[in-house]
């Protein structure tokens, strides 16, 4: 046998494992993606590939029985608890005494949580009696969440009514705090279920362990059966993402951005990418940039430096 066809059939075995690998992959996606939609339609406030808790929305009042001058809503990072972001909610309520409004979007993105809150910020937010509304954005999933709030709020079809509370909404919202965030993903889809497969793995981990060979390897056959069963789904989160920029008004908005070098999940270079782009656009960005903090834990690592950066922005020219 000549070394060309040894060549090739040693290439035709390789494809074949490969073929084999991503069938079993797949399959094993498959049974557990049902697995995990069979629980929820059971019970539709808990997802079995996640440990999050409760993704009802909550109102935090600064002051018992009155309406605090100032509001921030607060959209978590996938995968975390009310608990993780009571010191974030404890910032703001008591020290800058503020309202705040706070959402955890499950990953899987059940449709019925998103609507609760943007019915519940529409119920709750009180624009008329505001002064400014403040917006803080952990991580990807929350970044995802706002660019759902203003595809709502920006849809062609929109009614009079929120068209009403978008022209308000818009006159008050003009800082937006993004901490571990946002990434615009360009390339192939396979880069995105990477970074999804990332995510995901610490989540179901508890710790900062982005790659596992065994249940990466899953968690990826699921999201590529997700991808293969609704092929748009992917597509409609860069577009959420992208959202931000083309709804928010450079003239209107200041953002600021707190992120790491130290950062496994979300690279600091993105979030600059990001960054520059805001810039050429037109809109006013400042920065903080730490050294040794991992991803959404710059708070918890450097919580005097994160405290006194968000209250110099959030309270400038009140």
């Amino acid at each position: 046998m000549s070394s060309s066809t040894v060549a090739s059939v040693r290439n035709n075995q390789l494809h074949l494992r490969r073929l084999l690998l991503g069938g079993v992959t797949g399959f094993v996606g498959a049974i557990l993606a049902s697995l995990a939609l069979i629980r929820y339609k059971k019970n539709q406030f808990r997802i079995a590939t996640l440990k999050s808790g409760n993704h009802e929305p909550v109102l935090f009042k600064s002051i018992e029985g009155e309406d605090a001058r100032d509001m921030v809503i607060i959209m978590g990072w996938g995968g975390s608890t009310k608990r993780q972001l009571s010191r974030i909610v404890e910032f703001y309520s008591k020290q800058l005494k503020m309202d705040v409004i706070l959402f955890i979007q499950p990953m899987l993105e059940p449709a019925d949580f998103l609507r609760k809150f943007l019915e519940f910020v529409r119920n709750n937010i009180k624009l008329e009696s505001r002064r400014q509304v403040v917006l803080h954005i952990f991580s990807q999933n929350g970044a995802s969440t706002l660019g759902c709030l203003l595809g709502e709020l920006f849809a062609p079809n929109r009614s009079e009514e929120t068209e009403r509370f978008r022209s308000l909404f818009e006159s008050k919202v003009h800082k937006v705090v993004f901490d571990s965030c946002p990434v615009e993903v360009e390339g192939s889809i396979h880069k995105s279920l990477r970074g999804g497969t990332r995510a995901m793995t610490a989540i179901l981990l508890g710790r900062a362990q982005y790659h596992h060979p065994v249940l990466s390897t899953i968690l990826y056959g699921i999201l590529w059966f997700g991808h293969l069963t609704n092929p748009g789904m992917e597509k409609e989160r860069r577009q959420r993402i992208r959202s931000i920029r083309r709804h928010l008004r450079p003239e209107l908005v200041s953002m600021l951005f707190l992120y790491s070098t130290k950062d496994e999940l979300i690279p600091s270079n993105l979030v600059e990418n990001f960054i520059d782009s805001a810039k050429k656009q037109g809109f006013k960005t400042e920065s903080l940039r730490f050294k040794d903090s991992a991803h959404i834990v710059h708070f918890k690592d450097h919580p005097e430096q994160y405290g006194s950066k968000v209250e110099e922005f959030v309270l400038r020219d009140l």
